[in-house]
């Protein structure tokens, strides 16, 4: 249950009476000092023929005994509503204590798939593109939590010219064991792949022998296509392994060569040759783009070559069209070098008389304070990198509080350093580019992901030193009669709005952001209203608290990181 609908509903439910109407109208929340909820009776004017302010005090007066609100108030055309605490608490910490692990959780029906990461199988991850699997794993929990059947997908490029290179060196090139030795196998592969990759652009010999290699892969050579098969799958167990120790799972690998081989590529050429904006040009076809809007050297989107054989967007139409035989709605998280590319699908399915297409959800690279990264040129630092980084500093940070004795250091370093990752990284929009700082990922008493953590761990350590035991919890809210507590059941009433508007609108850096105040706030409650040593306040506080350790427990969980008990 969402505790701010039941406040929604009443006010719907006596407004609709009053006006006597049907018809849905919005309740926001009004700016600070002026209430919890808002109705702008100017919506009502036109069709009673009064004006706002009227038609205000005349519902106000509809409210004057519900026990829901200790006031309401007319103001310049606005209903103001100020809910009356004491029932804001009894339905807070009632749902709470219901709900537990699925307070903030939806009931919502539908088939998603969330695409996300599908970086060439030629190396590790680096932290430029760690952004897109976290943000995209971070979004499929919270879609999960609202009720949604999701399943994450990772587009695996099985064909394309860095494959071929990285195939094509790994047969003639061999690996040398010392080069092997203590290292993952993606990090064995992108220095052999940086080798084939020179020999490609100084060797005109070897030139040639690779693209007439990328050529019979795209004729459908099967031989060829299962060996590059078997050499991106030996990268991808090196991906998977970095993404699994951020606590991100792919629940499926698509490989883009099954397009080619199942034939389904061919007939998406074959049905864009009979678009109206379809044209040849020395035998190869294209989409003109012209009427949408492009100019240039983007008026043509080719989607064969001269030679008849398919392209990567062409494939990945075809893939397009597969996802939306399996879901309801399809989201691709995206870096903005792809924005092309997504606009060229889109019109593409649009030629097809596909009325479907994609969400794109894009972001924009992460950088370190030494600027940006290229794999190609080898200036880079990968994710794996950053997340021995992370662990190390966070161990450090731990031992300085002299937390080892009461601690498993090693398991809680693990939890801060990844956690701080990802909490550093989703909580900034998408579109906003981030540089990566040590000194904000792992701040315990800021915007950071150990500061929400050491709040939860602040609360489960009252529940143990008070014995408590959470299946008997008791709770009077006529005993909540402090601003902070308060304020500590005006955000947690506020998490099931969150997390829908996170994952309704796609916006997941709510969840952090959120976390970070119900965590400020509860230390603000910690600071100034005892709890274990309180009168007969005791047992309600004690639900506050574990109140609050269940709410943060629920959004770190839809965040990938560990609520630790102890730090």
């Amino acid at each position: 249950m969402n505790p701010l609908q039941v406040f929604r509903d009443e006010i719907a439910k006596e407004i609709r009476a009053a006006i006597k109407t049907d018809t849905e109208f919005p309740i926001d929340e009004p700016p600070e000092g002026l209430g919890d909820f808002c109705v702008k009776c100017f919506q009502f004017a036109k069709q009673f023929r009064r004006s706002p302010v009227e038609i205000s005090m005349d519902l106000e007066t509809r409210f004057s005994n519900n026990p829901l609100f200790e006031k309401v108030e007319a103001k310049g055309g606005y209903l103001n509503f100020y809910v009356n605490r004491r029932e804001m608490a009894r339905i807070v910490l009632g749902t709470v204590l219901e709900e537990r692990e699925k307070y903030g959780n939806g009931s919502k029906k539908g088939r998603i798939i969330v695409e996300h990461t599908s970086a060439n199988p030629t190396g590790p991850l680096h932290v430029g593109r760690g952004r897109n699997p976290i943000i995209g794993d971070t979004l499929a929990r919270v879609l999960r939590a609202l009720g949604y059947e999701v399943q994450t997908e990772y587009y695996v490029d099985d064909m394309g010219r860095q494959l071929a290179i990285l195939a094509w060196a790994y047969k003639n090139l061999g690996i040398d064991g010392e080069e092997k030795k203590g290292k993952k196998e993606d990090h064995v592969l992108v220095e052999l792949y940086r080798k084939g990759n020179e020999l490609f652009e100084n060797e005109e010999k070897i030139r040639r022998e690779i693209e007439a290699i990328i050529r019979q892969i795209e004729q459908g050579n099967r031989e060829i296509i299962a060996y590059q098969r078997k050499i991106a799958e030996k990268c991808m167990k090196g991906i998977v392994a970095t993404l699994e120790r951020c606590n991100i799972h792919i629940d499926n690998f698509v490989y883009e060569s099954e397009f080619l081989l199942d034939g389904s590529v061919y007939e998406v050429v074959e049905r864009l040759k009979q678009s109206r904006h379809a044209g040849c040009e020395d035998g190869a076809y294209y989409i003109d783009l012209a009427p949408f809007g492009f100019h240039g050297k983007d008026s043509k989107f080719f989607f064969t070559r001269g030679d008849g054989t398919s392209l990567y967007t062409t494939r990945d139409i075809a893939y397009h069209l597969n996802k939306f035989s399996r879901c309801d709605v399809a989201i691709n998280v995206l870096g903005e070098d792809h924005k092309l590319q997504a606009k060229m699908v889109a019109i593409s399915l649009q030629e097809l008389g596909v009325e479907r297409k994609p969400e794109i959800l894009f972001y924009s690279f992460v950088s370190l304070p030494e600027g940006k990264m290229s794999t190609r040129a080898g200036r880079v630092v990968y994710l794996d990198d950053l997340v021995e980084e992370a662990v190390a500093k966070a161990k450090e940070e731990i031992l300085k509080r002299g937390r080892e004795s009461k601690v498993d250091v090693d398991k809680v370093s693990v939890a801060v350093g990844i956690g701080a990752i990802r909490f550093n990284i989703v909580k900034i929009q998408p579109e906003k580019q981030i540089v990566f700082r040590w000194e904000e990922a792992l701040n315990f008493e800021g915007n950071s992901a150990p500061f929400v953590q050491y709040a939860h761990a602040r609360a489960a350590s009252i529940l143990r030193n008070g014995n408590v035991d959470i299946r008997k919890i008791t709770y009077n809210a006529e005993h909540l009669r402090t601003p902070e507590e308060d304020a500590l059941i005006k955000v947690l009433a506020k998490f099931p709005d969150v997390v829908d508007t996170a994952g309704e609108e796609r916006k997941v850096y709510l969840i952090p952001q959120y976390l970070h105040k119900l965590a400020e706030t509860f230390n603000t409650f910690y600071r100034y209203v005892p709890v274990l040593n309180a009168g007969e306040e005791r047992e309600t506080r004690i639900a506050l608290v574990y109140a609050t350790k269940c709410t943060l427990a629920n959004g770190l969980q839809m965040l990938g990181i560990e609520a630790l008990e102890e730090m």
